[in-house]
């Protein structure tokens, strides 16, 4: 019911040519409501944009954490664009940060997994748990290169088949550069 609500609702604002302000939290009434989204905290505009603007590039960490699942990752600069996470250097626009110690995020559905090696920005991590969610396979990666950190992914079901990947094993993973986010600081 509440998703033909939706789309009763925006076909209505389309065919009459309204502008609508709409005052929720529920993201996923953001995302496909709106053609552009002001995301707040504290009565400070955090960012404006998109829906695709706001989940692909989330303009600070409280954005990557409110839209979205992300994952959080205690990450050191150790040069220009490179971050250290665990045993392993990535490339990642690390935005002029001033900050050596700094966060890395990254959506569970960008980690890649499979045949990563030799691709840029990868590792080698141990598949942990999986929870089968229909379409996709939820999972965490540790351990390996990630040292302490865990990684959470979303992975599409065809890929687990094809790949014959099963919780428990040791794998290739890669996190594609422009797919990491680095924040000066946590939430």
């Amino acid at each position: 019911m509440r998703n033909h609500l939706r789309r009763e609702m925006k076909d209505l604002q389309r065919n009459l040519g309204v502008t609508t302000i709409m005052v929720t939290h529920d993201q996923h009434e953001a995302l496909t409501m709106a053609d552009r989204i002001v995301v707040m905290s504290r009565s400070q505009i955090e960012q404006v944009g998109t829906p695709e603007e706001i989940y692909q590039n989330p303009a600070s960490a409280f954005v990557a954490d409110f839209v979205g699942e992300m994952n959080f990752i205690a990450a050191e600069i150790v040069a220009d664009n490179r971050v250290r996470i665990g045993r392993i250097e990535f490339d990642a626009d690390t935005f002029g940060q001033r900050e050596r110690t700094v966060v890395a995020a990254v959506r569970p559905e960008d980690v890649v997994l499979g045949n990563a090696d030799g691709q840029p920005n990868s590792f080698r991590a141990r598949m942990q748990e999986g929870e089968f969610l229909g379409s996709f396979f939820r999972t965490r990666f540790s351990g390996g290169d990630l040292g302490e950190n865990s990684l959470r992914a979303d992975v599409a079901m065809h890929d687990i088949r094809n790949l014959k990947r099963r919780p428990g094993e040791e794998m290739p993973v890669a996190i594609p550069r422009e797919r990491i986010r680095v924040y000066a600081q946590a939430l």
